[in-house]
């Protein structure tokens, strides 16, 4: 059976471009949980490591901070894209959370696991939207 034809109808969307994101949000994934592995064991190679000098600690303990801050964006995106492909699974993906429009091709090719239209979630991150 062809992947394509059995995905559900997500806001109008060409069947081949929802396959084409889902395939690049896949890859995406993949990558950032490959990241996220290596930051995991950096950081704990560091802790491991730590010398005894106190400015050496310091400086280790900074850059080990780094690592898992590193991380904790690298986990974020990861969420939003397994929301996407959640969204993507049910039909509902390519619809804005807020108002329920489509949201443009552009925006979805740019940022695949886009939840609202680009004026919509700058007037969430302004604090406009509630």
């Amino acid at each position: 059976m062809n992947n394509t034809n059995s995905l559900p109808w997500n806001a109008g969307l060409p069947s081949r471009e929802v396959e084409a994101l889902r395939r690049r949000m896949m890859e995406e994934r993949a990558q950032l949980l490959q990241f996220y592995n290596h930051d995991l064991h950096v950081g704990q190679a560091m802790h491991d490591e730590a010398a005894d000098d106190s400015a050496d600690r310091a400086l280790t303990d900074h850059e080990r901070e780094v690592y898992f801050t590193l991380s904790d964006a690298e986990r974020e995106q990861l969420r939003l894209i397994d929301e996407a492909l959640a969204r993507m699974a049910e039909g509902r993906y390519g619809r804005c959370e807020y108002s329920g429009e489509p949201i443009p091709l552009d925006r979805l090719h740019a940022l695949p696991w886009a939840r609202m239209l680009a004026e919509v979630q700058e007037q969430e991150e302004d604090g406009i939207l509630r």
